[in-house]
């Protein structure tokens, strides 16, 4: 959607253009993918989804970490059974494949293939109140091992004989907030059949992950060509000028979160605003974060992301399995339109996102040019809006049950704007603090709340008359220190694997002087296991990123370590497969015959990152999309 004049009646008729083409491709789309989803009749390996397959590039170039931990901690008061636990859940991986399932390579491909049904363990650990957060937080952030698995892990804190605090772990490959409350419902009733000496009564589980996986890798052709309409409809956006570009190489993206109150009546106030337009409460809460973000940048042309998903198929709705999709939302704010004005245009734009949901973004970002992140490296969405609710705790059957909160303090994107439903409403900003400062941060969420506010009591108001504060770009951040292995200073962009490539000059050539590194180069450096690094931008086709790795021997970045409490109790588990490579991150595909001896080969296409990812929730409530 380019940006427009602002004229009313060019924005009432590009709207009701939207919602028209929105319309005839929902039933397009129907038609498109009435195909039945069948069962794989083997256990051959599978390709991984797109979205499995960002997760798992990620993971293998050093970049995932616990941001893509999933942790579920209840506080359970009663008799706790640790064995009959262990027994459902070693059912629940027998029903759902997706979690016993090792994501290792096959013909220098990416697979997943389903391991057998083992027992999985559950470690109990005696632990006074005041250590568990300690130790809840260092077993939510303890890797996992993508080539080897487990993607599951259980942990339970005995506090006294019937106070216990029970923390679930699982990697975010494997489940998506819409696999959640499958995987608890599941668990209730294998546990009380467990506890009771009998066989659980549920109904099938249906088709498996793999199976979708393989469904939506047969569609690639027509995705890819839904792919390239959707870059043509975000050509030309650009990144938010409020958030700095974030180190290259980062591993780990920290995250600061600010709250603010949000009055009951405010938020019923906003749900019938939306009932009185046809909107959803999130399409408010949407509408409002693209008007605090236009008059904190002056910016018309706005771009923010929302999470999506692929269960609209009734043999979808309840398959365990991450089958969730980042939806890039384009809005034209352009001029001085009334809130009722902007609701109509983002209610649009959502809508035609929506009906594009199932197009992996990955795809559409391999499309777009490179303007699109910006001459200093930032991605292209690096904004989300999301509608959120406090956490539900895991209620078991005989057992009082009450949520326990882990907050890891790690950010998907530079900035997040939310509102929490529940019994006290409030609005929510996280951000990286390495994008954006906690100054304009705590700014722009006031802001947002006051504008919350003030269309919830006159939605009539236009844009200037709204509460909010224009907020000057940010600072540079502070010089970048070279990696150990840097030929050259980092340069200021962030990122990942994927940035364009620029053509290299040749050493030496007269007046180019040093070169910072490609962002692929910087963040295959941050990875211990990686020697040297490099990449080949051919004057046709994508770029390749050549890795070398250390030699034997050689120093590599410790894991995280448990607790001598959590080792105890988990000594006399089944010992793990031998991998090809110690836990940490699955190593990138290993080069066909012809490339440099030694080196891995990742393909860094042009402006295609294995991000931005999916928008996940505020940690303080569902913790995954």
């Amino acid at each position: 959607m380019t940006s427009a004049t602002g004229h009313p009646g060019d924005r009432a008729a590009r709207q009701a253009d939207l919602l028209a083409r929105a319309r005839r491709r929902s039933g397009a789309e129907r038609a498109r993918t009435a195909r039945p989803l069948a069962r794989a009749a083997g256990a051959e390996p599978a390709p991984l989804s797109h979205a499995q397959q960002r997760m798992w590039l990620m993971d293998s170039l050093g970049q995932g970490g616990a941001r893509y931990h999933v942790p579920l901690a209840t506080r359970l008061r009663g008799p706790f059974d640790p064995e009959a636990l262990a027994t459902a859940l070693t059912a629940l991986t027998a029903r759902h494949a997706v979690l016993r399932t090792r994501y290792g390579q096959r013909d220098g491909r990416p697979c997943q293939e389903v391991g057998p049904v083992v027992r999985v363990p559950v470690a109990v650990v005696p632990a006074a109140e005041q250590d568990a957060p300690a130790l809840l937080h260092e077993e939510a952030a303890h890797p996992f091992d993508l080539a080897t698995g487990p993607v599951l892990r259980a942990l339970a804190l005995r506090h006294a004989p019937e106070d216990h605090t029970l923390l679930l772990t699982l990697h975010h490959i494997a489940v998506d907030g819409g696999s959640l409350p499958v995987l608890t419902a599941d668990l209730q009733a294998l546990y009380a059949a467990a506890v009771e000496g009998r066989p659980a009564d549920l109904p099938d589980p249906g088709p498996q992950y793999a199976d979708y996986a393989r469904w939506e890798r047969e569609r690639d052709a027509e995705l890819a060509a839904a792919a390239d309409e959707r870059a043509a409809r975000l050509a030309g956006t650009r990144p938010l000028p409020l958030l700095r570009p974030v180190p290259p190489g980062t591993p780990e993206r920290r995250a600061a979160l600010h709250t603010a109150p949000l009055p009951a009546a405010t938020l019923d106030g906003l749900r019938q605003l939306g009932a009185r337009h046809g909107a959803t409460l999130f399409t408010v809460v949407l509408a409002a974060a693209f008007a605090a973000l236009r008059i904190a940048t002056g910016e018309p042309d706005l771009t923010v992301g929302c999470a999506g998903g692929h269960r609209a198929r009734p043999e979808l709705r309840r398959l365990v399995g991450l089958q969730v999709n980042t939806l890039p939302v384009r809005a034209d704010l352009s001029g001085d339109p009334r809130f009722t004005e902007v609701l109509a245009g983002v209610r649009a734009a959502q809508l035609d996102a929506q009906q594009h949901q199932h197009v992996p973004f990955d795809l559409v970002v391999a499309r777009l040019d490179a303007a699109a992140r910006g001459a200093d490296g930032t991605p292209p969405l690096a904004v989300s809006c999301d509608l959120v609710r406090p956490a539900e705790p895991l209620a078991l059957p005989g057992l009082t049950a009450e949520p326990v909160e882990i907050d890891l303090g790690l950010a998907k994107f530079g900035l997040t704007l939310l509102v929490e439903e529940g019994p006290r409403p409030r609005c929510l900003l996280q951000h990286d603090p390495a994008a954006l400062d906690a100054e304009p941060a705590g700014r722009l969420l006031a802001g947002f709340a006051e504008l919350l506010a003030a269309v919830a009591a006159d939605p009539d108001r236009r844009l200037s008359a709204l509460p909010g504060t224009r907020l000057a770009p940010p600072a540079p951040a502070a010089p970048h220190s070279a990696a150990p292995h840097s030929a050259a200073p980092h340069s200021a962009a962030p990122h990942s694997a994927a940035e364009p490539a620029a053509a290299e000059p040749a050493a030496g050539a007269a007046g180019t002087g040093p070169q910072p590194p490609h962002p692929a180069v910087a963040a295959l450096l941050a990875d211990p296991r990686v020697a040297d690094a490099a990449v080949v931008d051919p004057a046709a086709g994508p770029a390749v990123a050549y890795a070398g790795p250390q030699p034997a021997g050689c120093t590599r970045r410790p894991s995280p370590g448990r607790s001598r409490a959590v080792r105890t109790a988990r000594r006399g588990r089944p010992a793990r497969p031998a991998g090809p490579h110690p836990p940490g991150p699955t190593p990138a595909r290993r080069c066909p015959a012809g490339d440099p001896a030694g080196h891995r080969r990742v393909r860094a296409r042009s402006g295609r990152p294995p991000g931005p990812e999916p928008p996940g929730r505020a940690p303080v409530s569902a913790p995954v999309s």
